[in-house]
């Protein structure tokens, strides 16, 4: 049994999971993320190219 389910690998969840792994909350194997598509990220990663950006968000240095 998981202590954390997170339902959606996108950059909202893949966050939360960075979240939680750094801050000592939990373990990754005490940790499942479920989503439909094969890797983390895959709408993130494939939707700048449909509108011909290089980023999708701004680096993190600038926030």
């Amino acid at each position: 049994m998981f202590d954390w389910v997170i339902i959606g690998g996108g950059i909202q969840g893949i966050t939360l999971a960075t979240f939680l792994l750094k801050s000592g909350k939990t373990r990754i194997e005490n940790m499942a993320i479920i989503d439909r598509h094969k890797v983390p990220l895959a709408n993130w990663k494939s939707n700048p190219k449909v509108i011909s950006m290089p980023f999708l968000r701004s680096p993190f240095v600038h926030h």
